[in-house]
This record gives C-alpha cells, sequence and structure tokens, in this order.
C-alpha cells in the first residue's frame, strides 16, 4: 500500500489523491491504525522505500513513482517520521511537513499582521510545547502520536521549536519563510501567485514562489467570480491531465482545471501590473 507525496504540494483540506505530503501522512495513518488493531495481521508492505524511476508515469512528477517514505535523494518524508514515532522505542519529537519551509496565507482577519496555519509535531511522549521565534505557543498533549497548534506565522522569518515537556530530548527546529498576502490587496499589494482551480499550495524553490490556493472573490480583495447560468464554481482536488507536460518541470501547475467560470477580479491600486497566466 502507498500514497504518492510530491514535496512541493501542501494541503489543510486533503482529498484523495490530491499528491499533497497530507495526504500521504493521512493515508498511511488509516493502513498503520488498521493493522494494528488486527492481532492477525504480521506485517504489512509499503510500496515503497523511496521515490524510484518509472519511466512510463506521468503524474505530479513524471517518470518518478513518488509513494516512497524516503524521497529521491533518500531523505525522509513525513510518512516515515510518522511511522518512527509509532513504532521505535527512543523519544521522538519531529516538526510535521517539513518540505514545507517556503509557505503563504493570507491575513487573519482581526489580526491582520499574522496569518494562523495549523501545524503537527509527531512524537511518542505524553505532551509537547511548541515555541515560535522563542514564544511558547503552550504545551500540547500527543494523541495517536499527532499534537496539533494553530500557529499565526508572520511575515519574513518563522523559526519552530518543539520540545519536551519534563525530560531529556533533543529539541527539533524548523525554520519557515512566510509570505503574508494581504486580505486587502488594494493597501499593499505584493506578487501574488495562484493556483487556479485547486484548494492545494504548490511550491516552486527554483524561484522561491508559492502558489495559493485558489478562492471566491471578496471587495477589495481576489479571487473568481463564478457563472450563475452553469453548474456551481468547484474547487477541483484531483488532477485531471496526468501526462507529462513538455517545457516545465512544475507539471501540476498545467495538470489541472476550473470550470464556471465568468470573471476573475483583484483589486489593485492604480499602475502597472504584469499579468502572466499559464497555460
Amino acid at each position: 500500500y502507498g500514497a504518492d507525496a510530491d514535496e512541493r504540494i501542501h494541503s489543510f483540506a486533503t482529498q484523495r489523491f490530491d499528491k499533497s505530503v497530507e495526504y500521504a501522512v493521512q493515508f498511511h495513518k488509516v493502513y498503520l491504525d488498521a493493522i494494528q488493531k488486527r492481532p492477525f495481521v504480521a506485517g504489512g508492505f509499503v510500496w515503497n522505500l523511496a521515490d524510484s524511476n518509472s519511466e512510463t508515469r506521468g503524474e505530479s512528477t513524471p517518470h518518478i513513482n513518488s509513494k516512497g517514505l524516503l524521497n529521491w535523494e533518500r531523505k525522509p518524508k513525513d510518512s516515515y517520521v510518522y511511522y518512527e514515532a509509532n513504532l521505535v522505542k527512543q523519544p521522538v519529537i519531529r516538526i510535521a511537513s517539513r518540505s514545507w519551509q517556503l509557505r503563504a496565507g493570507r491575513a487573519d482577519s482581526l489580526h491582520p499582521q499574522t496569518a494562523t496555519q495549523p501545524v503537527e509535531v509527531y512524537s511518542n511522549l505524553d505532551s509537547v510545547q511548541l515555541l515560535l521565534n522563542g514564544k511558547s505557543l503552550g504545551v500540547q498533549p500527543v494523541t495517536n502520536h499527532v499534537a496539533t497548534w494553530q500557529v499565526p506565522f508572520v511575515d519574513g522569518v518563522n523559526i519552530l521549536t518543539a520540545t519536551a515537556v519534563n525530560k531529556t530530548v533533543a529539541p527539533d527546529v524548523l525554520t519557515i519563510h512566510f509570505n503574508l498576502v494581504p486580505r486587502s490587496v488594494a493597501q499593499t499589494f505584493k506578487p501574488l501567485n495562484i493556483w487556479l482551480g485547486m484548494a492545494n499550495y504548490f511550491i516552486d524553490t527554483t524561484i522561491n514562489a508559492v502558489w495559493v490556493p485558489d478562492q471566491p472573490y471578496q471587495k477589495g480583495g481576489w479571487g473568481y467570480i463564478a457563472k450563475l447560468d452553469t453548474v456551481a464554481y468547484k474547487l477541483n482536488h484531483t488532477y485531471h491531465n496526468s501526462n507529462d507536460v513538455a517545457g516545465t518541470d512544475n507539471d501540476p501547475l498545467y495538470q489541472t482545471n476550473a470550470k464556471g467560470i465568468a470573471a476573475y477580479k483583484i483589486d489593485v491600486p492604480d499602475g502597472k501590473y504584469t499579468v502572466t497566466m499559464l497555460v
């Protein structure tokens, strides 16, 4: 058993086979739980240990099977760390979504200087503390080897530190570079990359860019306007074209589509702007 995990794709609302790191972890959680609940099952085979060549494959990573617990460079993915937290005896504290070190998100409505997003920590301890830039976000209990916080990310550098409570265990540290997207782009416009038709995030580390999920238009902001005489506009979470896309390594951006859009609107101040559509 296994699920593709493209480390460039992340999601807070996972859907079946969306290739996100978070969906793959959820997939393995279900299988591991099913195995552990059945004493007559001696074991299982994860497909596979590491991402590997598969010449005829298309999908989000053409020519590579991305179901590995390790990536192409043999570095652990989140799924691997989740198994560690469940199965090893020594203490484990690991911040999840480690490949998601370049993030973006809309500013909070009440606190426009932050964007609150969930962060998980995998552990086999009873509880874990999480700090953001040295300030404690509190102690959370570990349930089914996972503890969760709502983290108020700020624009720029965010250093997460997960520590044990009343135990001598090495802390886990993760540095995240966050692009805070203003709710009102009319006041402060920043470069904006939108993954049209998707509810996931896509990371391009070659140009340090994050594509944010699509959204309905709101005054002062940005988003799609759907046709009233068609099927209601719906974000698509799976790939509609699994072929290898020539001339790019960012295949997922070209493999999805959206239906029912009447217009797309972005409320920006007067000035000159460059608009690029990837088709």
